[in-house]
């Protein structure tokens, strides 16, 4: 509220009427002012962008003394203004892509990193933590198998999310923000997740690359051959371990497996390349004989 009075503190008319304007580096509003009674106004604003904002109390052009005079003025008026509550649909998660996006491709057993920016109702980034965030990641084959992001707080509006799968395979990502959808942000392009966020000018609104998708889907890829967690098939078909029969051909399967135990395909992504399959795999296998004669094969 302010209070109209003259040097004596004597009460002016409300034809007199104050003007108040919030000044900020690259926009400015204006304050609604309102004569209530008894030479007093109240002055309603709505500021949307955050920062740093002058406010400019004046009457006749003139910034108001406060009754302190010229030098002392207290006119203009210094305003803080912080974000509001972070909106999970307008933030934003993305990967460093330098060059695999984690968002969408991993090795077995490797860290991804994705990195979370909160915002506010009209895209302010958030300038604090405290926001509840999770990161799950569910695997497409098996819905019951699943692994939990590692979450790290900044305390500055940004949350670091870092996870290892060691089972190959596809798995839907979901991260949330109050138990809200997130946008995933899916290989981004400059400006970065760190460096976007409302002008004051205009409306804003996320890149293209920038979507919200209940069904992203996270490619993790198997390393390369561990013989000790390679294995072997003896079944009905192929039961050469056990039993065999003099001139008749039989056999067993190698199952050519990485150190996590995955299946060797020859998987891979656009950014992360196989490092081979099964076929480029080498395995020594020796038959000894009960007399102690030895047949060598390999793959």
């Amino acid at each position: 509220k302010l209070s109209n009075g003259d040097a004596q503190g004597d009460i002016q008319s409300p034809v007199e009427q104050f003007t108040v304007d919030i000044v900020g580096d690259n926009i400015s509003y204006s304050g609604i002012v309102t004569y209530l009674e008894s030479g007093k106004y109240r002055v309603d604003y709505t500021v949307l962008k955050t920062g740093i904002y002058q406010v400019h109390v004046q009457t006749g052009g003139t910034d108001i003394y406060c009754g302190l005079g010229q030098d002392k003025k207290c006119s203009p008026f210094r305003l803080s203004v912080i974000p509001g509550a972070a909106v999970a649909s307008n933030c934003e998660a993305e990967s460093s892509s330098n060059p695999i996006d984690n968002l969408v491709e991993a090795r077995a057993g490797d860290t991804g990193k994705i990195f979370l920016q909160a915002k506010d109702s009209y895209g302010n980034n958030r300038i604090s933590g405290g926001d509840y965030v999770k990161a799950l990641f569910t695997s497409v084959s098996n819905h019951d198998i699943q692994y939990r992001g590692n979450i790290m707080d900044t305390s500055d509006g940004r949350y670091i999310i870092s996870y290892s799968i060691p089972m190959a395979g596809n798995y839907i990502v979901s991260i949330t923000l109050g138990d809200e959808p997130v946008k995933y942000c899916v290989r981004p392009s400059d400006p970065r997740w760190d460096s976007r966020e409302y002008d004051g000018i205009s409306v804003y609104s996320s890149p293209s690359f920038c979507s919200l998708n209940d069904n992203l889907n996270l490619v993790v890829v198997h390393r390369e051959l561990h013989g000790f967690s390679s294995t072997l098939v003896d079944n009905d078909i192929y039961s050469g371990l056990s039993n065999a029969i003099v001139g008749v051909e039989t056999g067993f399967i190698v199952e050519s497996r990485d150190k996590f135990g995955n299946i060797r395909s020859g998987s891979s992504t656009s950014n992360i390349e196989g490092i081979g399959d099964g076929k480029s795999d080498t395995f020594l296998v020796t038959l000894e004989s009960p007399s102690g004669r030895k047949t060598l094969s390999s793959s």
